[in-house]
């Protein structure tokens, strides 16, 4: 089950309220448990930078959900590494329940303690070795462009016991520090792979890259580049445009809010209709009838969530397309595809849906799942087939 866990939230790689509490350091910083769902990803759309572009891949894991949903209990700053492994494996247990086909974790990073290792106990990102860990991450973020990997973790960390973290390290492995704009920002080295520091202490990754760290009292962000995270920086302070001004981004957010997702899956990266239609006929005999049924017609983004309710977990997907006309259209075409996909055991899904539901708002399309509970989606992989481009 590991290995499918580790499969899940590799390939994929964001609740505000007015209210502001105080940071150890003195500073001003968001309460991300007590935000609007809405509200939540919108903040999180602020810290993604436009100039990345919209072909990008954004998972969300809301730790604290899975912690009260779950009964899970959050470990002390001073837990040890059992506590801390012990607690790990129960939200991962949770949050990706193999048997039953539940699976809430969209992002599993490296900054929140989880990614990129292929055991949990292996992780260097540990209170005793930075001065956050696991037990500090409220939303883990995961941002994938291409090869390049971003990363924020929201919470509320002690800048006092990281700042303590840095002064006890050895000189071989301290970060250049700097500011910018009034954030700190440690630099490790960036993108360079060394594989003799392979997740070696304090923050080199699984190719003994440091990366670069921004730590602000409700917020850490990790990127492999300075000018990244100068980007994020920018972008959070509203000095430069963000996804939170990009209209797509924000209905689909704002959609599956509504529909209660509260872990979630985004992407920009759309195929196109040439590749999808090139694979459609080099194996088409194999996949039988959904090669029959018309395609959807193209859309600018997707997501998909999961969330619980009184009647159990469930999926939701939305399609944002450019007009509502056409979200409308595509009703009864993603309703053909459903239905001939259910033909795709062990493919499209593991099983059948319980029951599905689509309608059309706006310029999107909604669709509610229950039997299957998957963040991921028929938005990616193998689903594409499903969804059509």
């Amino acid at each position: 089950m590991r290995n499918n866990i580790l499969l899940i939230t590799s390939a994929v790689i964001i609740l505000f309220s007015a209210i502001l509490i105080s940071c150890t350091s003195g500073e001003s910083c968001m309460s991300w448990k007590d935000m609007e769902a809405g509200e939540l990803y919108k903040e999180i759309l602020q810290m993604v930078p436009e100039a990345l572009g919209t072909e990008l891949k954004i998972g969300i894991t809301n730790h604290e959900w899975l912690r009260t949903e779950c009964g899970i209990s959050r470990p002390s700053s001073d837990a040890g590494a059992d506590d801390v492994n012990e607690y790990l494996n129960e939200l991962l247990a949770a949050g990706c329940d193999m048997n039953e086909y539940i699976i809430h974790f969209a992002s599993g990073s490296f900054l929140c303690g989880i990614g990129m290792v292929s055991s949990i106990s292996e992780s260097p990102i540990r209170y005793e070795n930075v001065g956050f860990g696991p037990q500090n991450v409220d939303i883990d973020v995961g941002i994938t462009l291409g090869a390049s990997q971003i990363e924020i973790i929201l919470g509320q960390f002690d800048l006092g016991a990281i700042d303590e973290a840095m002064n006890r390290m050895d000189e071989s492995v301290k970060p250049v520090r700097t500011k910018y704009k009034g954030v700190d920002i440690l630099d490790w080295g960036g993108s360079g792979v060394d594989l003799n520091r392979k997740l070696a202490p304090p923050v080199y990754d699984q190719l003994g890259r440091g990366g670069v760290i921004a730590i602000q009292g409700d917020c850490i962000m990790r990127a492999l580049e300075m000018e990244t995270i100068k980007q994020m920086i920018d972008a959070r302070k509203g000095d430069i445009p963000s996804l939170a001004d990009n209209n797509d981004f924000v209905m689909i957010t704002d959609a599956l809010a509504e529909m209660g997702a509260r872990n979630l899956y985004l992407s920009g990266d759309v195929p196109s209709y040439e590749i999808y239609r090139g694979l459609k006929e080099s194996v088409k005999t194999s996949w039988g009838a959904i090669w029959e049924v018309e395609l959807l017609d193209t859309y600018n983004v997707s997501g998909s969530g999961t969330g619980k309710d009184e009647l159990g977990n469930y999926s939701s997907v939305v399609l944002v397309f450019d007009d509502a006309e056409s979200a409308e259209t595509n009703v009864e075409k993603l309703t053909n595809r459903i239905n001939a996909g259910m033909e795709l055991r062990n493919t499209v899904w593991p099983e059948n849906p319980d029951e599905y539901e689509i309608r059309a708002e706006g310029r999107t399309l909604r669709v509610i799942m229950r039997g299957i509970v998957g963040v991921l989606g028929p938005t990616v992989g193998n689903s594409n087939f499903f969804m059509g481009p």
